[in-house]
């Protein structure tokens, strides 16, 4: 009898669940389970393009990608052609979630509420039979695929998918995988201001903002 094979998908952030989706469909037959080291996955989608999510770009309007991302455009090339604009839009729609374009290529779900797309990507997640595991930190992940995590606990399986973004650093390195320092892309301030709070979702240009 053939033997299941069982991959591991350690983050489940956007780029964690959407594979592990993706991965469910591509092959059936394996036991993917998606190791999460917060309370519940998605929760930077919910909060992307304040609340709306911006999904994508339709990158029209960029005639050089060098400008756009002068960190990363080469990786940023090859990711586009394996994977483009166009092919998110159409996963989604795929999905029934109704798209719309808007100013500097920006492409929202046309509901403007972050939780749709949250939503659908759970739903493939569960359709797919996807595991997922919350509150599981890895600390450590050696050549046999063994990880341990921040609670004592170990797992080991046959292909480990490493989805954590800048956090992935730490358990690569041991490994001897080259690494590139990264930098903050979206974060949120945790403040007590109440007044503050209330702009939550507000996108201004030109601002200037002071912080103690």
């Amino acid at each position: 009898m053939e033997k299941r094979p069982v991959i591991a998908v350690v983050g489940g952030g956007a780029a964690g669940c959407f594979a592990a989706a993706n991965l469910s469909r591509m092959l059936p037959k394996a036991k993917i389970i998606i190791f999460e080291a917060g309370k519940k996955p998605l929760v930077k989608v919910g909060l992307t393009g304040g609340g709306r999510c911006n999904l994508t770009n339709t990158f029209e309007s960029v005639d050089s990608l060098e400008k756009v991302y002068p960190r990363g455009s080469s990786v940023m090339k090859r990711a586009i052609r394996t994977f483009s604009p166009e092919d998110v839009a159409s996963w989604f729609r795929g999905e029934d979630v109704s798209l719309k374009v808007e100013d500097e290529g920006r492409v929202f779900p046309c509901s403007d509420h972050a939780q749709e797309i949250v939503s659908t990507l759970l739903s493939a997640l569960k359709e797919g039979g996807v595991e997922i595991i919350t509150g599981k930190r890895l600390t450590s992940l050696s050549e046999g695929f063994r990880m341990n995590f921040s609670d004592g606990s170990s797992f080991e399986s046959n292909i480990v998918l490493v989805a954590t973004g800048g956090g992935a650093s730490e358990f690569l390195k041991p490994l001897g995988i080259e690494v590139i320092p990264p930098v903050p892309s979206l974060f949120s301030f945790r403040i007590d201001d109440k007044d503050l709070c209330a702009l939550s979702g507000c996108s201004i240009k030109n601002v200037t903002l002071r912080l103690g």
